[in-house]
């Protein structure tokens, strides 16, 4: 390889190296936006399933205790 041949190798490979090195950046940076916006979404999804699940649970109260109360008089 003459010199022109040498320093045009050596160019690419500095080109080469600054484009891997954006490419990591990048990809890390998007798998940080990814883990932020799942951790968002199953924050998001712990809090309508602990909601609803209240909201159930009361609603098993409430038809016991109609039940109960039900039962209490009808034995009258």
């Amino acid at each position: 390889m003459d010199e022109t041949q040498v320093n045009e190798a050596s160019e690419l490979q500095q080109q080469l190296q600054q484009e891997l090195e954006l490419l990591s950046a990048y990809q890390s940076k998007t798998r940080a936006q990814l883990e932020s916006q799942l951790l968002r979404e199953r924050r998001d999804l712990e809090q309508r399933v602990s909601l609803r699940r209240a909201v159930i649970e009361q609603q098993v109260k409430h038809v016991s205790f109609s039940h109960l109360c039900f039962t209490v008089t009808s034995c009258r």
